[in-house]
């Protein structure tokens, strides 16, 4: 390796030990890099993709669900939603941890974001860029390995607090009271209904889901919950947009670092390397699992996707790997980084809110972490776990001849 690449690395992973965030590491050392090893139209090509990199159609889609995310949390939309599953469950033993395992899944469906769920309710779409797949497939890979960990979850805490004492447990409820939360919920039950019966049946795409998400949840709670006044909807906005501002830095930070990284021919090399030293499809598959949590360990989605998808993908088909399959496992990878320290975003807000220090936190998240890990390597070996609804449905025919657009 060039040992202008070896400067960059070496600065890089010092600014990320001495805490400067990631962003501003990934921004600084690939304009440093572009500037002392590269000639100037390499640098006018640097300016270039800064704007072109946020100015990106798949990004319409995060931008929106977190606007979507926030009009949810500014409501009660998100009370709602945990009001009617924590009545369904709340009287089995573990019920509480039941509720808020399924609130995070249906919470997260919605808003797509892991730290916002964290957030909403501790308190009370990358791949797609890289790679010319569907971008209703992708989040359709997502489903039965979700489903599964909010499954084994529930299991896990059922038996924890089934001998429990000292768990509080509600009475089981009547059919008129579910009824009634049911009645009081159902305009939140329908968002989500609303995203992927549209988004699958046609109706719309996933951009355009977003879009209407938004507008739904706007409307419910403006004229429907009530909850939620015309002079709320501006903070709402505005916060929405300061969160959307701080993802495209993040995105014109690792696209800088990318170029880079792509002018030294650093992608090439690194392919070269893995071609030469391994042959299996199955180690392949077990070595970027390994390289991915480490990376997520330190590193957000966003700047991991985009720096580490351009590099790991053109493999792919070299070992016979479906792009789908492997955008799903990147990104549970990735999310898996959450909750593991040293960065673990997850792990820091739960302790804020719960006021525990992180190493209680860290010993408390083990076993969810062991259910994370299961899921992961069925969904590595097992690739019908994930592609069975998107072929199903009929959105895995135009990937199979899809080919990286890089």
């Amino acid at each position: 390796m060039d040992i202008s690449v070896i400067i960059i690395l070496l600065l890089l992973l010092g600014g990320m030990a001495a805490y400067v965030p990631v962003y501003m590491c990934l921004f600084f050392t690939g304009v440093l890099g572009f500037i002392l090893f590269a000639p100037d139209p390499q640098t006018m090509l640097m300016v270039l993709s800064f704007f072109k990199s946020m100015d990106n159609f798949a990004l319409v889609v995060v931008l929106f669900f977190i606007l979507c995310g926030n009009i949810m949390t500014a409501g009660t939309i998100v009370e709602k939603l945990i009001k009617f599953v924590n009545t369904l469950v709340s009287w089995l033993p573990g019920g509480l941890g039941m509720a808020g395992c399924l609130g995070c899944g249906l919470f997260g469906a919605v808003s797509g974001s892991t730290v916002a769920t964290v957030v909403a309710l501790g308190g009370f779409m990358i791949p797609a860029m890289i790679t010319n797949v569907s971008l209703q497939g992708l989040f359709l890979t997502g489903f039965i390995p979700g489903v599964l960990i909010m499954l084994f979850v529930c299991i896990y805490t059922f038996f924890m607090f089934r001998t429990s004492e000292t768990v509080f447990r509600m009475p089981v409820p009547g059919f008129r009271e579910v009824f009634a939360v049911f009645k009081e919920s159902f305009w939140s039950l329908m968002l989500p209904v609303i995203i992927f019966v549209g988004t699958f049946g046609g109706a719309f795409t996933a951009n355009e889901a977003a879009v209407v998400a938004c507008v739904y949840a706007l409307i419910v709670e403006l004229f429907i919950h009530k909850t939620m006044k015309w002079n709320q909807v501006k903070g709402v906005i505005v916060s929405s947009a300061v969160t959307s501002a701080t993802l495209l830095i993040i995105v014109a930070g690792a696209t800088c670092f990318g170029r880079y990284l792509t002018f030294e021919n650093v992608p090439g090399k690194i392919a070269e390397a893995v071609i030469a030293n391994i042959h299996s499809p199955l180690m392949f598959l077990m070595t970027m699992n390994v390289f991915l949590l480490i990376v997520g360990m330190f590193m957000d989605v966003i700047s991991a996707t985009l720096i580490i998808g351009p590099v790991i993908i053109p493999l792919l088909p070299t070992f016979g790997i479906d792009f789908m399959q492997f955008g799903l496992i990147m990104t549970v990878n990735l999310a898996i980084g959450y909750c593991t320290p040293p960065v673990g975003v997850s792990m820091y807000i739960v302790g804020a809110i719960a006021n525990k220090n992180i190493i209680y936190v860290a010993k408390a998240v083990l076993p969810f972490l062991i259910i994370q890990f299961t899921v992961l390597l069925l969904m590595t070996y097992w690739s019908d776990l994930v592609l069975w609804l998107p072929k199903l449905l009929g959105f895995w025919e135009a990937i199979e001849s899809s080919t990286p657009a890089l």
